[in-house]
């Protein structure tokens, strides 16, 4: 399997609705989740990631060959696919 990891920014806001929060994926459209805390949000944005690079897959690898000036890897299921997801330092402050 190749040592290439696929690196996502997760956006966590505050919504106008006291108590809840909105989160997504940056570099990846459609990926996104709610809830009561910056850490449940966080949560889910980890679980659901894996299941969503299945059905973005074209642009999951696409998104990967620019960041590692690589060719995608050969993989039959995306979810041997190692991802990182870091939370965007300012986003719910």
């Amino acid at each position: 399997m190749s040592d290439q990891v696929l690196k996502l920014t997760a956006v966590i806001e505050a919504t106008e609705s006291p108590g809840i929060f909105m989160g997504y994926i940056k570099e990846i459209k459609g990926i996104m989740t709610h809830g009561n805390s910056v850490k449940e949000v966080m949560e889910d944005l980890e679980e659901i990631t894996g299941y969503m690079l299945e059905y973005k897959r074209d642009e999951a690898l696409a998104l990967l060959m620019a960041q590692t000036h690589q060719p995608a890897p050969s993989l039959k299921r995306m979810a041997n696919l190692p991802y990182e997801i870091i939370e965007a330092e300012h986003a719910h402050a």
